[in-house]
């Protein structure tokens, strides 16, 4: 509804009765139950568009609360940055020297979960739905562990360094 129009309309509506009355008070007979009656009538005019002002000022702080809702959201969507493993960093975080993981499995329904360390380096998990993610670091070092294993380790059973040679 068009609170303003309908406001306004009651002021002029409120004018003119006014007008009215001033006429009518001017004049040598004065019909008093008249001019209570319009004056009834203003009152009543002057209420209805108090009310749809109300609603009207009621209406654009809604509007603004939700404009500044959808702004904040678009300024989190584009502060945002998807990680290969899968979460989400924050560009003004990340650009400030920190590191906080956010959930990309909970990115749509919460915008920002954020990611808990796990119990091993470079892993880390969702309190929320259960994701795991691991990191650069992680697989890194598991490389390192694989290529250590791989120089103790002989290529083939009984080989040259083995307990079975």
């Amino acid at each position: 509804m068009d609170f303003i129009a309908a406001g306004l309309a009651a002021i002029n509506t409120a004018f003119k009765a006014n007008e009215q009355i001033m006429d009518a008070l001017s004049s040598p007979d004065k019909n008093i139950d008249e001019l209570l009656r319009r004056t009834r009538e203003v009152n009543g005019l002057l209420i209805t568009a108090q009310t749809a002002l109300h609603s009207a000022a009621d209406e654009n702080y809604r509007l603004k609360r939700d404009n500044s809702k959808d702004t904040r959201q678009q300024q989190l969507r584009d502060d945002m940055d998807p990680s290969p493993e899968g979460f989400y960093v924050k560009k003004s975080e990340r650009d400030a020297g920190k590191f906080v993981a956010y959930c990309g499995t909970c990115w749509g329904e919460e915008n920002t979960v954020r990611l808990a360390p796990g119990a091993t380096a470079g892993t880390l998990g969702c309190g929320k739905c259960g994701s795991s993610y691991y990191t650069q670091e992680y697989h890194d070092r598991k490389q390192k562990e694989i290529a250590a294993w791989k120089s103790i380790r002989p290529s083939k059973p009984g080989g040259p360094g083995s307990w079975m040679a």
